[in-house]
């Protein structure tokens, strides 16, 4: 008997388990699993690494790639993952937006089941290949998958119906007839209890997706859900879409009622330490197909209209603009980090990247990204590329500061928090313990390392970031100032510095000149001297400024000596504002 099981999971890799996926899907019982949130290769990842299954990765609105999908060549195809209206288990006609790939594969499990009622005699093979020919090619945008990944994830959107064309810039829904479709979704769970229960719903929506996937008309299904002790509920639901004519770059969200699985959250379980409940889980799922009447397609009933009205939410189209990053964690608490529509201090929607999930700066709108572990990230402008041994920025100038201003688009902030890391070459001072009784200015150059400040009519200090021959316990003055273990480092520190800084060395008191010190980084928070309390703070920085600014955020990357007697090359510019 036609038959798909739909998982969405994922953990590291398990051979027991990817044994038994290989085994079922040799007995011709298609699997479709997630390819992870973990923005990896999903080559890592069990079950999504099993050759034979069919797994897939996550689309955002706006045709793009959600963010932390995994990619690679594990992955098959692609199907809508961000914002995908579920069922809560709160109560039976609650619903909540899930992201995520646990959204994407029961679409995917869907088109399976339509392809098997079309040709029940497909194999698990002959349905990949099908999906992967009908599948809408080189129309989603890689810019948020992980680079690395880029050119060996198939750009392959998920599209059910093989008579409609896929357009290399658009998607254009035309069709207004009725279709079904019919989904499974299945969470790993404790529960000792077993019980069968025949369920059937029919559900009347009307959906409206950037990423869309064109269903053809299929019958209603009528399937026995079952719960075991290691399944916590197998939730067949039947809904009926009537797509109407949209295209891309407005997505609506899907607007539908849809059946409460009763089995709680729907994101993605790690199945580690889990791995023989999950195989009998499997085995007994596969059993099924065996029992008679499990799974029988009947006339549909009359549909059931249900209507609803999901007022449209701030920050996802520019004539519904957020009020900041900070109102979309609070409004959406389950929405994705990315780009929004945000509002200016001029009162005009603008866009900005929102960090939603990353705790450090969770509501804030990121200024800088920077990381050049990644091949095709570029210095920004400002700084020079060094390519060995490590990729990083230096400075434009052989002696003094180079700069790099990173905007705002005019969103007005209070507070800037963020992450810089370098290393150390030849022999950085620090702060210069030989002009110690002057009185500095942010606008002179006191500091071998970096210095960040906005412009407030004048430029006001945020962070600097101090790179030293030294932080512990050495007899000349060039270490970290926070040592306090020699009387020449006894000079106070810039006034507008205060405590507002990072010092660290990669060295430990030896250096020789046209060296770069790979093995310590500078201002991780990592391998800080037993008396420093400059160096140990943490990689990351939080700073509440004195008033409200939208100006840019200055990086000077400075040195008072020529670049091979002294240098901080930076790896990583994170930074975010709020």
């Amino acid at each position: 008997r036609p038959s798909v099981i739909s998982m969405s999971l994922g953990g590291s890799y398990s051979r027991t388990v990817d044994n038994t996926l290989t085994s079922v899907i040799n007995d011709g019982i298609p699997i479709v699993a997630a390819a992870g949130n973990e923005r990896a290769d999903a080559c890592t990842r069990t079950p999504a690494s099993n050759n034979g299954v069919i797994t897939v990765g996550g689309s955002k609105n706006g045709g793009g790639m959600y963010y932390n999908t995994n990619g690679g060549s594990c992955v098959d195809i692609i199907a809508p993952g961000q914002f995908v209206l579920g069922a809560a288990h709160t109560c039976q006609d609650c619903t909540v937006y899930f992201t995520g790939t646990s959204m994407s594969t029961p679409l995917v499990s869907g088109a399976v089941a339509i392809l098997l009622q079309q040709q029940s005699s497909l194999t698990p093979a002959e349905i990949k290949r099908k999906l992967t020919e009908m599948c809408c090619r080189n129309i989603l945008d890689f810019t948020d998958l992980l680079p690395s990944l880029r050119s060996t994830t198939p750009n392959c959107l998920l599209n059910v119906n093989a008579a409609e064309l896929c357009s290399d810039t658009t998607i254009v829904l035309t069709s207004t007839e009725t279709a079904v479709s019919t989904f499974t979704t299945t969470s790993i769970s404790t529960k000792t209890s077993t019980r069968t229960t025949r369920l059937t719903s029919t559900i009347r929506t009307t959906e409206t997706s950037t990423s869309t996937t064109r269903i053809t008309s299929v019958q209603t299904s009528t399937i026995r859900s079952t719960v075991t002790s290691t399944i916590s509920s197998t939730t067949t639901l039947v809904k009926t879409v009537t797509p109407s004519p949209t295209s891309l770059p407005s997505p609506t969200p899907i607007c539908c009622e849809m059946l409460s699985s009763g089995s709680g959250s729907l994101e993605d379980d790690q199945i580690e330490n889990n791995d023989d409940s999950l195989v009998q889980g499997i085995k007994y799922i596969a059993e099924l197909v065996d029992v008679n009447e499990t799974f029988i397609f009947t006339d549909p009933p009359n549909a059931i209209q249900l209507t609803c009205n999901i007022p449209a939410r701030a920050g996802f189209d520019s004539s519904n603009p957020a009020a900041s990053c900070s109102s979309m964690v609070e409004d959406n608490p389950n929405t994705p980090s990315g780009e929004y529509w945000i509002t200016n201090s001029d009162g005009v929607a603008v866009k900005a990247f929102c960090e939603l999930e990353k705790e450090e700066a969770k509501g804030m709108m990121r200024v800088a990204n920077v990381d050049m572990r990644e091949t095709d990230s570029s210095c920004p402008s400002g700084l020079a590329l060094l390519t060995t041994p490590k990729r990083t920025c230096r400075r434009l100038s052989t002696t003094g500061c180079s700069s790099a201003f990173f905007g705002t688009t005019g969103i007005t902030y209070s507070k800037v928090c963020g992450r810089i890391r370098g290393y150390q070459y030849a022999s950085p001072n620090a702060f210069y313990w030989f002009q110690s009784n002057r009185d500095y200015t942010i606008d002179d150059l006191y500091v071998d390392g970096v210095v960040l400040s906005y412009s407030n009519n004048d430029r006001q200090h945020i962070w600097t970031f101090a790179a030293a021959i030294d932080e512990v316990k050495r007899g000349v003055p060039f270490a970290c100032q926070c040592t306090n273990t020699d009387d020449q480092l006894n000079f106070q520190l810039p006034s507008f510095v205060g405590n507002d800084y990072f010092c660290e060395t990669g060295t430990r008191g030896t250096f020789s000149y046209n060296t770069f010190y790979e093995d310590d980084p500078l201002w991780d928070g990592k391998g800080c001297g037993d008396v420093s309390t400059c160096c140990d703070k943490g990689e990351w920085f939080c700073k509440d400024l004195d008033i409200t600014t939208s100006s840019d955020v200055e990086l000077q990357l400075c040195g008072n000596e020529n670049r091979s007697n002294e240098d901080t090359p930076l790896e990583i510019i994170e930074l975010y504002v709020q």
